[in-house]
């Protein structure tokens, strides 16, 4: 599985990378415009990513923002989206979650801190294991 770790804080994307280390490969952006940089990039090489963990509150893009950017490349290219987006934050707010679902397409939310079990059941909940 490829993973995209997308935060502007080097210690969260250094630890969700150490999490899922044995369950998936890695890469990380610190912004939004990197992110939607190397979502392209693997789009274009044909080694898409299967997920991308996104931060909300960051400078530039938001996670929103970035989200809709990635959603935007990623219909240029097919007719339906295929990367899965959850976004992991600091924001615990109803409000945040659904705009993360309606706007962002996201298929989960979680709040950070997340545990590794934590992880491993929103993989399993939305099919990635």
């Amino acid at each position: 599985m490829r993973c995209l770790i997308v935060d502007d804080e080097t210690i969260c994307r250094k630890a969700v990378a150490l999490i899922l280390k044995e369950v998936a490969h890695c890469d990380e952006a610190v912004n939004g415009s990197e992110a939607v940089l190397k979502f392209s990039e693997a789009l274009q090489r044909d080694e898409p990513y299967d997920v991308i963990f996104l931060d909300i509150i960051m400078p530039g893009l938001d996670g929103h923002d970035t989200a809709r950017e990635i959603r935007r490349v990623e219909r240029e290219v097919s007719s339906s989206p295929t990367v899965k987006i959850i976004m992991l934050t600091v924001l615990d707010s109803v409000n945040d979650a659904m705009k993360s679902f309606c706007h962002a397409h996201a298929i989960a939310y979680m709040v950070k801190p997340p545990s590794k079990e934590r992880f491993i059941e929103t993989f399993k909940e939305v099919g990635l294991l």
